[in-house]
């Protein structure tokens, strides 16, 4: 399923403004269906705000989000090593000492949590579709 701008502002608490200015300097581009945003693009989103929440620059992000898996549903152990201009995914302690030790290290950032809440914002958000659909159901004249 892919998302709107706005239905991806809502996903992620990020304004619809702000994910149109990401989208333009090609920081998050979505990668669904006609331009819509899907699940790994949502975390992307997550991880961004929360990078340049933290005083990342748009190098450091840039770099983040490039480094981001697809899939990401299957990788939500897996740690983010943010360098000034670089960024690894580490699955184990070994990759990320290895990754510690190559550059200063500006963030270090757990996925799980990025993860699990684009996870439960999505079953929220189609809880409330099917509820909308249920009631217009309902509320439809019956057929003749």
């Amino acid at each position: 399923m892919g998302y709107t701008t706005v239905q991806a502002a809502r996903l992620t608490g990020c304004a619809p403004e702000q994910l149109e200015a990401w989208r333009s300097v090609e920081v998050v581009v979505p990668r669904g269906a006609d331009g819509r945003y899907g699940t790994d693009d949502l975390v992307a989103l997550r991880v961004t705000a929360a990078l340049l929440d933290a005083g990342a620059g748009m190098r450091a992000v840039r770099a983040a989000v490039e480094a981001l898996p697809a899939g990401l549903h299957a990788a939500a152990a897996t740690r983010l090593v943010v360098a000034s201009d670089r960024a690894v995914v580490c699955a184990d302690e070994a990759e990320l000492a290895a990754a510690s030790a190559a550059d200063p290290v500006v963030l270090v950032v757990a996925l799980g949590p990025f993860v699990d809440a684009v996870r439960r914002e999505e079953l929220a958000f189609d809880a409330d579709r099917r509820a909308f659909v249920d009631d217009l159901r309902e509320a439809a004249p019956p057929a003749p």
